[in-house]
């Protein structure tokens, strides 16, 4: 699983829920009321989606907050195994 890579929240938001439905950041932000900065920020995988966001989405598109929350926490993990490879195979479990 280490060299798997994973689309970043914002890319999962505009291709499945954005693009599929026509939805402007205009319209999401106005719909949602997260602000077009944030949906922006999130589309350019430069802010992540946190819980409040992920309420907002989740009423929005009539899912679960955990979903978005989860793509971002799959994001953020994949990143961070990608990053730390050489680091964390020095570690030696103690199991």
């Amino acid at each position: 699983m280490s060299g798997a890579t994973f689309p970043s929240p914002g890319e999962i938001l505009r291709k499945q829920f954005m693009n599929t439905r026509g939805i402007s950041i205009y319209r999401l932000a106005k719909d949602s009321g997260i602000p077009a900065t944030r949906v922006s920020g999130i589309l350019r995988g430069q802010r992540k989606i946190n819980a409040e966001s992920a309420l907002r989405l989740a009423r929005y598109f009539g899912n679960d907050p955990e979903y978005w929350l989860g793509i971002q926490n799959r994001y953020d993990l994949a990143e961070e195994r990608r990053r730390l490879t050489d680091a964390l195979s020095k570690i030696r479990s103690v199991s």
